[in-house]
């Protein structure tokens, strides 16, 4: 018999050098809603390489659906991104929460193996259904202005924390990323109080 009520199938893809600290927290958030988390194990975290970041993407993943949503953190961010962008026409994630997005533009030299060739907005796009980016208004490698160009050129919203550097510095998720997940995986509308 077919499963009327899918589970919604939550990844969440670290960056640099392994998991963010609020990742579990963010876990046990989804998973008290029901969903499926995994936390992936990216390879050689340290040294990330995108290319093999989405290959082992593809190997966890090869058919995404309406029940798929990913959590990407910096550099697990563009891997998301670029996994959407390889999908074929016909294939499709329901959300993205991505926090801390680096520029599409830039190469950094300790990390030449990150990002080969720009992004294709216009084939991302037409991915998913809901998106938020979270980024911080003191973040040095990832700034506002990073998330503001993603979210306008493929059609998602931006929530903008206040000095939270990178979101590495405290195992507590920021507000802003748990509104995003409320929204974009739990399906829970945050209403805005101010």
């Amino acid at each position: 018999m077919e499963n009327l009520n899918p589970t919604k199938q939550v990844y969440m893809i670290h960056g640099w050098g392994a998991f963010a600290p609020w990742f579990p927290a963010i876990q046990k958030l989804c998973e008290d809603s029901g969903c499926d988390v995994h936390i992936l194990k990216m390879p050689s975290p340290w040294l990330p390489d995108l290319n093999k970041w989405v290959s082992k993407l593809k190997e966890i993943l090869s058919l995404p659906n309406e029940d798929t949503y990913f959590l990407g953190y910096s550099c697990g961010a563009l891997t998301a991104l670029r996994y959407l962008e390889d999908l074929e026409p016909h294939q499709s994630a329901n959300g993205l929460v991505l926090v801390a997005v680096f520029s599409p533009y830039i190469i950094f030299p300790w990390l030449p193996s990150l990002l080969t060739r720009k992004l294709r907005y216009d084939k991302i796009k037409s991915k998913f259904k809901n998106l938020c980016v979270v980024q911080s208004s003191n973040d040095i490698r990832a700034p506002v202005i990073n998330g503001k160009l993603l979210a306008d050129s493929v059609g998602g919203t931006l929530l903008a924390s206040l000095k939270e550097r990178h979101f590495d510095l405290t195992s507590i998720p920021t507000n802003e990323i748990i509104q995003a997940v409320q929204e974009v995986i739990i399906g829970i509308t945050v209403k805005d109080t101010a």
